[in-house]
């Protein structure tokens, strides 16, 4: 709880406590090689993990743990030799798949990059059992914990945002650890228009792993919509040194850098974006948009193009920025055919204010001659 909170000092020294008096309790004894982890002596976690694996040289945990403590240490290649034996104990590990997947980014190999991340994005939470006397307990606990994350998650797919924010704080309640709940509701609350508690469960979730590249994104996307871009800026950036195949990161810094008028910088980002997620529709629309404004017509028309399928609410409106790449290069028989589609559509969507733009548009495209 000490650690969750914070306060890694006390944590350490209740933990102590906890290995002076249960010498051979694993679960503690890691727990205080990651909050010294967390505290920046990565020397004397990694001799608790090496006392570990003396005695247990199977423990995934420990293997995952001391390749942190290598990775500190500035020991790259030896923390990707950890993390890759943490993933042979324990295929399941998610956090040692992306740790892994980073590790392997830094050493230059973005294939095998690429491989694990994909691990670890198909169950971002898995992980191993850890063999704990108390783990029927813990067990207990951690599902209860889950159960209420899972529901939260369908809560806010449903729409009912204020349910779906109670139900991620009632699984922190049982588990302040769980580090996907605070990411999570950094976007719960910004929707929700509290600012300040988006902040406080963004600050916890990067305070148990600064690394967590989703959190950067999400607390990036509340600075963006509260027009602090700078900052949101720096966020998204963040984001995209963690996990440079994060498209949604990369097209949100793009946008930013637009802003600020750093246009090649932002081209390489809307570029990254689609590279790294092809279909990605609104990386698409920006790319095209940006192109467009840069004189680059038939690329652009290109990448709007590829915004219209599959069909949803987006449609008209990526279908009009279609019609005025066509109207931009002069092509006006078909500028007029998708934008009377895209009115057409708005207008069965109630796109009240999407219609009134393309009306008045229609009216100086169909008066000219």
């Amino acid at each position: 709880m000490q650690a969750a909170a914070g306060k890694h000092q006390q944590a350490v020294e209740t933990l102590r406590e906890a290995v002076r008096l249960e010498p051979g309790y694993l679960p503690a004894r890691l727990k205080l090689a990651e909050t010294l982890l967390a505290l920046g002596d990565w020397r004397a976690s990694r001799e608790i993990y090496e006392a570990i694996l003396k005695k247990d040289p199977a423990s995934a945990f420990a293997h995952y743990g001391r390749g942190r403590a290598r990775a500190a240490g500035g020991e790259q290649a030896e923390a990707a030799e950890d993390y890759r034996r943490a993933c042979e104990l324990a295929p399941n590990y998610a956090v040692s798949h992306y740790a892994l997947a980073q590790a392997y980014r830094r050493l230059g190999n973005a294939a095998l990059a690429q491989e694990h991340l994909a691990r670890y994005q198909k169950d971002p939470l898995a992980q191993p059992p850890l063999d704990d006397p108390l783990r029927n307990a813990v067990k207990d606990l951690n599902a209860g914990a889950q159960q209420h994350l899972r529901r939260g998650v369908d809560l806010e797919a449903a729409g009912d945002l204020a349910q779906s924010a109670a139900e991620h704080e009632r699984a922190l309640e049982i588990d302040p650890t769980l580090t996907q709940a605070h990411t999570n509701l950094v976007t719960l609350y910004g929707r929700l228009g509290k600012a300040a508690k988006a902040e406080e469960h963004y600050r916890a979730a990067i305070g148990q792993n600064p690394n967590l590249a989703e959190a950067h994104y999400n607390f990036g996307v509340l600075l963006f919509e509260r027009g602090k871009y700078r900052e949101a800026g720096s966020v998204f950036r963040k984001a995209v040194e963690i996990n440079p195949y994060y498209a949604e990161a990369h097209n949100n810094l793009a946008f930013v850098l637009e802003h600020e008028g750093r246009a090649q910088e932002a081209l390489q980002h809307y570029r990254a974006a689609i590279e790294n997620k092809p279909n990605y529709r609104l990386a698409h629309f920006h790319l095209g948009r940006f192109l467009l404004t840069h004189g680059q017509s038939t690329e652009a028309i290109d990448h709007f193009l590829q915004t219209l399928t599959p069909s949803d609410e987006s449609t008209p409106g990526f279908m009009y920025g279609l019609a005025a790449a066509y109207a931009r290069t002069g092509d006006r028989s078909r500028a007029l055919q998708y934008m009377h589609e895209a009115r057409r559509r708005a207008e069965g969507l109630g796109q009240t204010e999407l219609v009134v733009s393309i009306d008045k548009d229609l009216r100086t495209l169909e008066g000219e001659r």
